[in-house]
């Protein structure tokens, strides 16, 4: 039972690399079709991104018995929260002159340093630039002003400034997306070749037609390549 089980399996698999055999030529069609529109949708369609970075250090200090060091990694994750909050990024807005409905996003990280790097993507290089400066001075500014003393209690102080942004460099996240049109084609291909499947109801082998139908097979027209053919209809010996 088992030996006819595998028989079947081997069967169905063999079946599988010949129908991929046959349409093997839509496949690689599929799949240069789909890299080709999504380069050309990354290239002459979708906006570029501008990413500009500053950078900070946060201030060591000695704080109540723990050490400076330990207590600016401990406070960093806070900055971070901080940076990002409506109040921070209002500032930052205001300060660069850049208007509220300008789409952009910023994002910090610290590899595990004091230094924090401020990073602002936008669709524009220079709002990209004017913000990664101004969130340091945003987060300065309400620090300092802290009208209900919050930052004192957390002893969040004003970091120093390492690196400011003076250039954005530009991503269009074109390897990214070819990546994901070949993919997008291999998954229409091999749909379409499985779909082809479900639906070809024609008998391929003579086993299928007596288990199907019940019936004896009497002959089996052979499949003929003309081309291997001569003038008189003589099968074309091939030499070794």
């Amino acid at each position: 039972m088992m030996d006819e089980i595998r028989e079947e399996e081997g069967i169905s698999l063999l079946d599988i690399f010949q129908k991929v055999k046959q349409h093997l030529l839509f496949i690689i069609i599929s799949v240069v079709t789909c890299i080709g529109i999504t380069g050309v949708y990354s290239v002459a369609i979708q906006k570029p991104e501008y990413i500009a970075t500053s950078s900070v250090i946060m201030n060591a200090s000695e704080i109540g018995g723990t050490s400076g060091l330990n207590y600016s990694l401990s406070i960093i994750d806070t900055y971070e929260e901080f940076i990002q909050s409506r109040t921070v990024c209002a500032r930052a807005e205001e300060i660069a002159k850049v208007s509220k409905a300008t789409p952009y996003s910023v994002s910090l990280s610290s590899n595990g340093t004091l230094i924090v790097y401020i990073s602002v993507t936008s669709y524009d290089p220079n709002v990209s630039i004017a913000l990664a400066n101004a969130f340091i001075e945003a987060g300065t500014d309400v620090i300092n002003m802290d009208p209900e003393g919050s930052m004192k209690s957390l002893k969040l102080a004003s970091p120093s400034v390492l690196d400011k942004a003076d250039k954005a460099s530009s991503s269009r996240h074109l390897v990214r997306n070819v990546a994901i049109g070949a993919m997008v084609g291999i998954v229409i291909a091999c749909a379409y070749v499985f779909i082809r499947m479900l639906i070809d109801n024609t008998f391929t082998k003579e086993e299928e037609i007596e288990k199907e139908l019940g019936l004896p097979v009497l002959a089996v027209t052979p499949y003929i390549n003309f081309n291997e053919l001569d003038e008189k209809g003589n099968l074309i010996k091939k030499r070794k």
